[in-house]
């Protein structure tokens, strides 16, 4: 075993070293214990800031949870307002009488909180109610008028706050129930509105002597209105709630005309435009013509009104026929009377002009040319009252000399062609297919500036047609005619072409020509 080494005595100077350095080992002890003091106290103090800070946080927290139950209550309070208002089974006395319960649960002092509500005269308070020691309000306004006042009060004094003790919140509470129940006042006064014009419009009803019924998209009757037509009723009302097609027997109107009705009211509720439907139907041994306007209800509902317009075809063919009489009796005055004597003026004035001097020669001659083309004239406006051709040999030589005339007046190329037999047609038929291409042609060189038009009469029992087509402008898109009495608001022309279809029971087609231009198609039945 090694023995352990001794230490060496220390020296003087070894001994005055240690000693230094052992003063210097105190010293920085010391200041390190002074930084990590310095360094607890700031830590002390950012300890106090945050328990300040966490403090004033709590306190922030608790004030907004505070200010959220209040905007709780007055949330709860215009919702508990609105839903009074939507209950249609209560008065607005009601309404009015419950919403004033439900005013002071939302106001911070709920517990010495009253309060009333007047309106119109009359007036709402909650149980207990006392002018109290603090009042707010807010009036009710109908259309800027003041009708009444919402009215809250406190019955004890309390600290001060944006409005006395009242909140900036409860200000606008109280404005927003003022607001609510002067809506609530315009609906009970548009509901009475409405009351009364459904009063109207039942009265208005009853005094319509047309039927009104409504159908929706399949044919179901879904009600109806009688009108003068009270001896349907019955009938009418044991269709209720079943298909005019499918569940209704030919007896009460044949089939045709009921497929006929509802391809009308497929088109209202595809286009939604008004249609009008014109029906003869027989009833008993008369013949009677009804005329149906259809419109749109719903989504999928048309509500149409029929009527009797058998006396008023009368009276319209009446005066259509009056019209061509006098159309007639002037074209044989203008050519029997007005051609003659222009005849006879033309005559002295070509003997006076083999007398003039020479001088005057020229003069004479232009007024033997005038008089010539005045008669030419006068014998085209005859021709066009009073279509002789078509009186002597029918309508296909009425429509050649239509087509002449035409040509020869207004410079434009014009045919007239004849297909199948030779049409038999009573005199008032050809008459109207007359007057109807001389309307269609005169639009055409009016409207359309042609070069060219053609007329063509198809006879191919059991119906005909009777087209004019030019290569004119043209018009933008087709369309269809269904004959019937002229309707206001549009061209005279084309409504009376369109009747005259109808008074022979034929229909009209407008629409563009190819490649350009305008085409007329009538088709008309030949029994």
């Amino acid at each position: 075993m090694v023995p352990p080494r001794s230490r060496p005595a220390p020296t003087p100077l070894a001994t005055e070293v240690e000693g230094a350095v052992s003063v210097e080992s105190r010293d920085a002890t010391a200041e390190s214990l002074r930084a990590r003091l310095a360094q607890v106290e700031r830590e002390n103090a950012e300890l106090r800031t945050l328990e300040r800070k966490h403090e004033r946080a709590r306190e922030e927290l608790e004030r907004a949870a505070n200010e959220l139950r209040e905007r709780v209550k007055e949330l709860n309070c215009l919702y508990r307002i609105s839903a009074l208002g939507q209950r249609a089974d209560l008065p607005l006395d009601e309404i009015v009488r419950r919403s004033v319960e439900v005013l002071p649960p939302a106001w911070q002092y709920h517990d010495i909180t009253s309060a009333r509500i007047v309106l119109e005269g009359r007036e709402y308070r909650t149980a207990h109610f006392a002018e109290g020691v603090h009042r707010q309000a807010q009036p009710i306004l109908i259309d800027g008028q003041p009708v009444g006042l919402v009215e809250v009060t406190y019955a004890e004094t309390r600290p001060p706050a944006h409005e006395g003790p009242f909140l900036a919140e409860e200000r606008q509470l109280i404005d927003a129930v003022a607001n609510a129940i002067s809506e609530l006042v315009r609906r009970a006064q548009a509901r009475a509105a409405i009351d009364e014009t459904n009063a109207k419009n039942r009265a208005l009803l009853a005094a319509i002597p047309d039927l009104i019924f409504q159908l929706d998209r399949s044919g179901k009757l879904l009600g109806f209105q009688p009108g003068s037509y009270t001896e349907v009723a019955p009938l009418l009302a044991s269709m209720v709630g079943r298909n005019v097609i499918s569940e209704v027997g030919d007896e009460w109107l044949p089939r045709r005309v009921r497929e006929r009705l509802l391809v009308y009211v497929e088109r209202v509720l595809t286009t939604g435009a008004p249609q009008v439907v014109e029906q003869t139907v027989s009833v008993g041994r008369n013949v009677r013509d009804f005329e149906i306007r259809l419109v749109v209800s719903t989504e999928s509902v048309v509500l149409g009104m029929l009527r009797d317009i058998t006396e008023q075809k009368r009276l319209e063919k009446e005066i259509l026929e009056i019209s061509g009489r006098e159309q007639r009796r002037i074209g044989r005055d203008l050519h029997d009377s007005l051609c003659q004597h222009l005849a006879g003026v033309g005559f002295l004035a070509k003997a006076l002009a083999r007398r003039t001097p020479p001088e005057l020669a020229g003069d004479a001659a232009e007024i033997v040319a005038l008089i010539d083309d005045a008669i030419t004239l006068t014998r085209g406006f005859a021709r066009g009252l009073h279509p002789i051709q078509l009186d002597a040999e029918g309508l296909v030589a009425g429509l050649s000399e239509l087509a002449e005339h035409s040509q020869r007046i207004f410079g434009v190329r014009c045919r007239s062609v004849h297909r199948g037999r030779a049409p038999d047609l009573e005199g008032t038929v050809a008459l109207h297919l007359y007057r109807l291409a001389q309307e269609a042609v005169s639009n055409a060189i009016k409207h359309g500036t042609p070069t060219a038009i053609g007329i063509e009469l198809d006879v191919t029992p059991p119906n005909g047609s009777l087209v004019i087509e030019d290569d004119g402008v043209g018009i933008t898109a087709p369309g269809v005619e269904i004959a019937g009495p002229p309707r206001h608001g549009r061209g005279m022309g084309l409504s009376i072409m369109r009747y005259r279809a109808f008074i022979i029971g034929g229909s009209i087609e407008i629409g563009p020509a190819s490649p350009h231009g305008t085409r007329v198609v009538c088709h008309f039945p030949l029994s």
